[in-house]
């Protein structure tokens, strides 16, 4: 399990520091716990944005106000990749967690790397960010590409990323806890009137939707006390991250809810607009692409095409993927949104 640390932090910060090795109940419960059940834990380094002169994580399309070279996507692909190699690793159980900046970063990566990581947990962090630094408008990540498992931790009294959204403490603005579930119920295509509810008094609040697309669950958790915290035991707010987000993502093991996608390709180019899309949706691509295929949201295979542009103006509102087969032997697997007006 990856663990992305928030904004401004380090690796020493987020965790070291953070290890109550006298009284115990801090950071040091997410290795035991993970020690307990057999789990890698990956800690990685953010560098410092030159925009925004702190370290956080990067990646253009979910912050385009601090956008800089640094391709934390690939940082992230890249390990995958040497720790596979490395150490004896289930590839279906690869999870991802992230505090503020760093959950950010989860939910972004957990949306849009089909198939890769089999679950997230997202504490203190958000599914969209304000379009520039003058231009308060929310700017969502891009509908999710394949189904995946998430758990979403937001504290009421978190005025970094506000439990009910609108501007936190930096005049930024932010998505709320309601605008963050629903993107991953539309992603998910969860039924929303079915869930179940945990809470302890009115101090912790839990919502689990169970029934969703590719066996995938969406969780939240409400901590009324809570700010902009990962929650440690001793903090008393009745939840202890370190424990409950391994006992959530080891519940899941990778998507597979597309048939025949095998080897899906990162870091080619490749882009499909506009999203949602009304008649014709347009995809771009750095690589030939040898074939197209469109499947429903329960993964049944209803149109082929050759072409870069396709008419999707038969199709019913809702979701689909697109697939494409590139002719360098690499796939794409992409989620788009049919509307009837954008």
């Amino acid at each position: 399990m990856f663990c992305f640390h928030g904004g401004t932090q380090t690796i020493q910060s987020f965790v070291y520091s953070q290890i109550d090795s006298i009284n115990g109940g801090g950071r040091e419960e997410l290795f035991q716990k993970a020690d307990s059940m057999g789990m890698i834990l990956i800690f990685p380094q953010a560098l410092v944005n030159n925009t925004a002169g702190y370290t956080l994580w990067n990646d253009k399309d979910l912050y385009p106000q601090t956008t800089s070279s640094y391709d934390d996507i690939g940082f992230v692909l890249h390990m995958i990749d040497t720790i596979t190699q490395s150490l004896s690793v289930d590839t279906s159980r690869i999870y991802i967690s992230g505090f503020s900046n760093g959950a950010d970063f989860t939910q972004f990566l957990a949306g849009q790397i089909p198939c890769t990581f089999a679950a997230a947990a997202a504490i203190a962090g958000r599914t969209a960010n304000q379009a520039s630094h003058v231009d308060t408008t929310l700017v969502f990540n891009p509908p999710a590409s394949t189904p995946i498992a998430v758990m979403i931790v937001r504290g009421k009294r978190d005025s970094s990323v506000p439990y009910f959204g609108g501007l936190n403490n930096n005049g930024t603005n932010t998505s709320s806890v309601f605008q963050d579930l629903q993107y991953w119920l539309n992603s998910n295509f969860c039924n929303q009137n079915s869930f179940t509810s945990f809470n302890i008094g009115d101090t912790v609040e839990t919502r689990t939707y169970n029934s969703c697309s590719g066996q995938t669950q969406v969780k939240v958790v409400s901590l009324k006390y809570m700010g902009h915290r990962w929650p440690d035991a001793n903090d008393n707010y009745f939840w202890n991250a370190n424990t409950e987000i391994i006992d959530f993502v080891l519940q899941f093991t990778r998507c597979s809810s597309v048939s025949g996608v095998t080897n899906i390709a990162n870091r080619t180019h490749f882009i499909i607009f506009p999203n949602p899309s009304i008649d014709v949706l347009f995809i771009e691509s750095d690589i030939e692409i040898d074939l197209i295929s469109i499947f429903n949201s329960q993964g049944q295979l209803i149109k082929i095409a050759k072409t870069k542009s396709i008419s999707i103006s038969e199709l019913s509102d809702g979701h689909y993927f697109v697939k494409a087969d590139l002719t360098n032997g690499n796939q794409f697997l992409r989620a788009f949104i049919k509307a009837t007006n954008r």
